[in-house]
């Protein structure tokens, strides 16, 4: 696995759109202080591929990659992974404090390969060959996790390499090899089964030829009597064809029988005749009635129709009825008209009193100056006499004088008010029944000018009253000729039924005559219906007797036809229940028919024949696939049970493990600058050989830090390289390893030698990066990724030695 472009948004502290671009890079660092997000790239391959992140404790959902605010983490890795490039796209969404994953895996060519989680994370551990837990041991190292391989029980150890190797298919192998043993026991089992079945069921070939020839002996004797049979039967079928004739002839002649309602029909038609003309006749009277009340009725319209009548009688009443009102809104007008003027003069005679009750007034408060003074001042005025301030108004009582000229001036005043109202109530009211006297003047003007040129009311009475009268009759008529047109035609439809009811009896007689025209019958008399059926049923009845001597005489000469038959038959059908002609029909006396049964017989014998011979063909075959299914199963079922011993694993993964530790050792040796050595010791766990100390051995839990990380590393480049190889079947190949852990506790010397060696691993055309915050050793890394932050947002700048 390589990756080519790693796309990163709101995952981590890289809140914002954020590309990595690996293509063409062979060896980078991931640059940057403490805490910049420099892990969070490797984080988001391992995201990206499986859905997890190993540096976190939740490595199921891994919903603490989204960044802190945010509500959706997306990762977009591109990689190559065995010579095809795929794409790989990962989304966590925060809903409702749950998060959920969306994913797509496709090729670079747009190829679908999963949309579904399971799906997806099955099919990359099918493509990388390993799952999450093995991908941090050899491709992505992260921090905590880079010496765990060093460190590790031997069973779990054991169970890494297992995995990773692939060597769980021997154990796969050799449970396939003893099922085969299983399934070719049981096929072996069913063929003998088949053996033995084919040898019982097996049949006698001297038997069946012995019957073959019997068969071939009776077929001769058919075919000798066959011809004389043939002629008998021909014999038969004509006098059956006679019989059937004579029968049908028969059966014609006793269908004919005269229909009982020949005579019943005649008299209907006649009935119906006599009720149609009496409706005619009725019919035309009311039609004659109604063109004469339709003369009268226009005869009396010469003043207009019923309807101009009417209207010409509405107009004289409403005339009627507009002069009367002439007269009571005239009367009315005179009326209002009265109190009218009286009105006016008691308004005239009030006006008067209230002028001089109003000038009283006026005098009285001029002789009362003082008090009228008074009555405006309150405490604390000045004075309009002496401009002084009025400490106190003198309460002194009005004059008797003054009091009552002010209350006759507020009476006249009063009565002045209710004298203007009467006077314009009695104007209203005179002007209303002026208004309507005139309304009424104009409506009596407009009906005589509608009256001009019509009759007087008394003849559009007259006229109105025999209009009424001739439409009543009228419609009386109309309503009888409806009646009498109905009567005709129900008397028109009757006759016509029973005419064709007559002519269906006419074509029943010569339906029936028709079907013994050969034999000459009477014809119909075209005016004796009755006088015809009787004639044709009396030569029916004559020709019947002789029709049925001739079926006897034909009875007779077929049944002696199917004597002679049965007779030859009879051996012949003996001679066949002898031979077990199973299935076939011997009860008749068909010749032609049992001639082809034997063939038949003698095809199904031949067949017999040949299935016996390759029965035993068959057997023979069988005991000769028995023999070779034995034998392959006996070879699976010790493969088998070489496979299940349980040192055969083990064997495979220790040898495994020791070259890998050859290989870490080699690496180990340079790393150290010769000082250690790497051996898988007897207690089956990992020693350091220590070459300055007399190569005393001793446990790699005794390392210091530093000297931890070397073998550590040695492992697992040792590992990385040699996976391919020491699979069983052939793991893919890993071509990018990741390293995110200890170069800051290495010395100057052990750093060099690292890098050294890093860069070395690095030229060998597999992808290499590193995670480091050591100056010293970015400066060596020919593409640097540095990883900067500002704020809560971690930005990435590309930059080349």
């Amino acid at each position: 696995m390589r990756p080519i472009t790693l796309e990163l948004a709101g995952f981590g502290s890289f809140r914002d759109e954020t590309v990595f671009d690996f293509d063409g890079i062979d060896f980078f660092a991931l640059v940057g202080p403490t805490g910049n997000g420099k892990s969070t790239v490797i984080d988001a391959i391992g995201f990206a591929l499986y859905g997890k992140v190993p540096r976190h404790d939740d490595r199921s959902t891994a919903s603490s990659v989204v960044s802190l605010g945010a509500i959706e983490a997306r990762v977009r890795l591109t990689f190559d992974a065995g010579g095809t490039r795929y794409i790989a796209v990962r989304t966590i969404k925060i809903r409702n404090d749950k998060p959920k994953q969306d994913v797509r895996l496709e090729t670079a060519d747009g190829t679908a390969i999963a949309a579904q989680v399971r799906e997806f994370n099955e099919a990359i551990e099918g493509i990388l060959g390993m799952p999450f837990e093995d991908f941090t041991r050899c491709v992505a190292l992260p921090q905590g996790e880079f010496q765990k391989f060093l460190h590790e029980e031997p069973r779990q150890r054991r169970a890494v390499l297992v995995r990773l190797l692939n060597l769980g298919s021997y154990e796969s192998l050799g449970k396939r090899a003893r099922e085969r043993a299983r399934d070719l026991e049981t096929t072996v089992n069913v063929l003998q089964q088949q053996r033995d079945q084919a040898r019982e069921e097996v049949a006698d070939c001297a038997a069946l030829q012995q019957r073959r020839d019997s068969l071939r002996a009776l077929q001769a004797q058919v075919a000798e009597v066959l011809p004389n049979d043939q002629a008998l039967v021909t014999a038969a079928a004509e006098q059956t064809a006679a019989l059937n004739e004579a029968r049908a002839i028969a059966a014609k002649l006793n269908a004919i029988a005269i229909p009982a309602t020949v005579a019943v029909f005649d008299e209907r038609v006649q009935a119906a005749t006599r009720e149609l003309g009496d409706a005619v006749v009725s019919t035309e009277r009311a039609a004659e009635l109604i063109e004469q009340l339709q003369a009268a009725e226009r005869e009396a319209q010469q003043h207009g129709d019923r309807t101009t009548v009417e209207l010409g009688l509405r107009t004289h009443a409403e005339l009627a009825t507009a002069t009367q009102a002439i007269a009571q809104h005239t009367a009315t007008v005179q009326a209002k008209s009265s109190k009218c003027n009286d009105a006016n003069v008691a308004l005239a005679s009030a006006e008067t009193a209230s002028t001089l009750a109003s000038e009283a007034v006026e005098v009285s408060r001029t002789q009362n100056r003082a008090h009228a003074l008074r009555e405006h001042l309150a405490d604390g005025d000045t004075c309009p006499v002496c401009e002084q301030s009025i400490a106190a108004v003198p309460n002194h009582p009005a004059p008797a004088d003054f009091t009552f000229a002010q209350i006759t001036e507020r009476e006249a005043k009063q009565r002045l008010e209710q004298c203007r109202s009467a006077d314009n109530i009695a104007q209203q009211q005179r002007a209303k029944a002026t208004a309507a006297l005139e309304a009424a003047a104009t409506q009596r003007q407009a009906l005589s000018t509608q009256l001009s040129g019509v009759a007087d009311a008394a003849i559009l009475t007259h006229t109105s009253n025999e209009l009424k009268r001739l439409e009543a009759e009228l419609k009386a008529a109309q309503q009888a000729f409806t009646e009498a047109s109905k009567q005709q035609q129900t008397a028109q439809r009757e006759l016509v039924q029973h005419r064709a009811n007559i002519a269906q009896l006419q074509s029943r007689f010569d339906e029936q005559r028709d079907a013994v025209a050969a034999f000459n019958p009477p014809p119909r008399t075209p005016d004796n219906l009755a006088g015809s059926w009787n004639a044709l049923a009396q030569w029916a009845a004559d020709q019947l007797v002789i029709q049925e001597q001739l079926v006897t005489v034909s009875q007779h000469a077929a049944a002696s036809a199917s004597q002679q038959r049965a007779a030859i038959f009879a051996p012949l059908r003996e001679a066949a229940r002898h031979l077990d002609l199973a299935g076939h029909d011997l009860t008749g006396h068909d010749l032609t028919g049992l001639s082809a049964q034997l063939t038949a017989a003698l095809v199904g014998t031949e067949k017999d024949i040949e299935r016996a011979v390759a029965d035993q063909a068959k057997i023979t075959a069988l005991d000769v696939t028995i023999a070779q299914r034995r034998e392959s199963q006996q070879v699976t079922e010790l493969l088998g049970k070489l496979l299940r011993t349980d040192g055969f694993v083990d064997w495979l993964v220790e040898e495994a493990l020791t070259t890998l530790v050859d290989g870490a050792s080699r690496t180990l040796y340079q790393l150290s600058g010769g000082q250690y050595s790497l051996r898988h010791g007897v207690s089956a766990d990992f020693e350091i050989v220590d070459h300055t100390n007399a190569d005393a051995a001793r446990s790699v839990r005794s390392l210091s830090g530093g000297e931890t990380f070397q073998a550590s590393l040695a492992l697992a480049l040792a590992l990385s390289d040699q996976l391919a190889e020491l699979a069983a079947n052939g793991a893919p190949k890993i071509e990018a390893i990741f390293l995110d852990e200890g170069f800051g506790t290495l010395d100057p010397e052990s750093l060099d030698t690292v890098a050294t060696t890093i860069e070395n691993l690095g030229s060998s055309g597999r992808m290499v990066g590193i995670v480091t915050h050591v100056r010293d050793l970015a400066q060596r890394v020919p593409v640097r990724f540095e990883i900067t932050k500002e704020g809560n947002r971690s930005k990435v700048q590309v930059v080349t030695s």
